[in-house]
């Protein structure tokens, strides 16, 4: 507890993702860090978008999600044309969408006003912002104004929209100067928002930079390892994993593309493509012009549970990210994180954040991007060598262990507590 505190820390976490409800994939790190913290004597509030959908018509504006206080905001009317943040994502919205470029400073407005409102009634110690826009401006904005110490979470698709903003460096600018501390998850995403800031902010910015990746909840991939061990490398079949949205940066398209050359090589091989998006119906159009339904399986969105159902069940996960030709592509994904908590053998792109966790050869593979040709020689070389395999598998669960939640979010429980220290000296 801070000197002269007799009381919970109370922070106030501004989100624009969260589940709608158990089980839901939506901003699921941003809970999971928030449910953490809550068990170390800390009160937490979000605040976060009604989402609207046919899955979640009856999603609450305000309730208690375990120890937490969450408060959900409208930003147009009526909710279900809400189109900011939802199926594609922000970026993708924001650039095929006329409706969600409207709604942006629509967005932008009500959560200030929300979030002005819950700090002068709830009166919390600090403010957590993910993503530097919309939510770490409207952070650093209280900052400004209240002097409400103020941490910032960069993940990247925040850093990529600012970027390609006329005005976007003097976002990042005033976000930088009006926050006290600044987590970045991967050196590639830090890297493309320092190239952003002039020469007098850089030094200011690097003392306040602490690169972290989201968590993963460790325990949870480990009920079954035993019984997958006593089958291990005994069945004919190969099972091949992704899991994300299905949209551009995921680079899912190249995957399949390996798949037409592993047809001929291997007979007992399947992929199973679980999630959803706005390049499902294109993705399955081109696995059904070239005859690959029959190895390619596309499992839609699924829960929680079946997630971990599925990195159990599968031999090998694929994690295909590539650069946009936007410059888009992903922080950290959390996805990596997970299989290696379930001692998968991990195929990565060598892009963004990949290189941040896994070592070449050791704990996983690194790919070119948009190369179906590696991808099928890296998934071969897994499928042929069971010894180096398993020495990929095992190390990936050693590594998984500095990322589990219990460590990540102590780091952040340690940056709260000094930045309030400092606050109140």
């Amino acid at each position: 507890m801070i000197p002269g505190r007799d009381k919970k820390i109370k922070l106030l976490v501004l989100t624009s993702s969260f589940p709608r409800f158990i089980g839901d994939h939506a901003g699921i790190f941003v809970y999971e860090l928030a449910n953490t913290l809550s068990k170390n004597k800390i009160d937490i509030l979000i605040l976060a978008p009604l989402f609207y959908d046919q899955r979640c018509t009856n999603t609450l504006l305000s309730e208690k999600i375990n120890k937490l206080e969450v408060h959900r905001f409208k930003y147009f009317y009526p909710a279900k044309y809400q189109k900011l943040y939802r199926d594609g994502g922000f970026i993708y919205n924001l650039k095929t969408n006329y409706l969600a470029k409207i709604q942006l400073p629509l967005f932008l407005f009500f959560q200030l006003y929300n979030a002005f409102k819950l700090v002068i009634f709830n009166n919390p110690d600090i403010i957590h912002s993910h993503w530097i826009l919309p939510q770490g401006l409207v952070g650093a904005i209280i900052y400004k104004i209240l002097k409400k110490p103020h941490i910032l979470t960069v993940h990247a698709g925040d850093v990529f929209a600012l970027a390609n903003m006329p005005i976007g460096k003097f976002f990042a600018i005033f976000v930088v100067k009006n926050s006290s501390k600044i987590f970045v998850v991967s050196n590639y995403v830090s890297q493309i928002l320092c190239a952003m800031l002039p020469d007098n902010t850089i030094q200011e910015y690097n003392d306040k930079l602490m690169i972290l990746p989201m968590g993963v909840d460790v325990k949870l991939y480990q009920s079954n390892q035993t019984i997958k061990k006593k089958n291990l490398y005994k069945r004919k079949n190969t099972t091949i994993l992704f899991i994300g949205r299905l949209n551009d940066k995921k680079g899912i398209i190249y995957l399949i593309q390996s798949m037409l050359e592993l047809k001929h090589i291997s007979e007992h091989l399947s992929l199973l493509i679980c999630g959803d998006g706005p390049l499902k119906q294109e993705l399955e159009s081109f696995t059904e012009k070239n005859k690959l339904k029959g190895i390619v399986k596309f499992k839609g969105f699924i829960t929680e549970d079946e997630k971990i159902h599925y990195m159990i069940l599968a031999d090998i996960l694929v994690v295909p990210s590539i650069i946009t030709d936007s410059g888009e592509t992903e922080g950290m994904p959390v996805v990596i994180l997970e299989g290696m908590a379930a001692g998968k053998a991990i195929i990565a792109s060598n892009v963004s954040g990949a290189s941040d966790v896994i070592q070449d050869g050791y704990n996983g593979l690194l790919v070119e991007q948009k190369n179906p040709r590696q991808l099928a020689e890296k998934i071969m070389l897994i499928i042929n060598n069971p010894e180096f395999r398993e020495n990929i598998e095992i190390n990936a669960l050693k590594s998984s262990m500095k990322f589990d939640w219990s460590n990540i979010s102590h780091q952040y429980e340690v940056i709260i507590k000094r930045t309030l220290e400092r606050n109140e000296l």
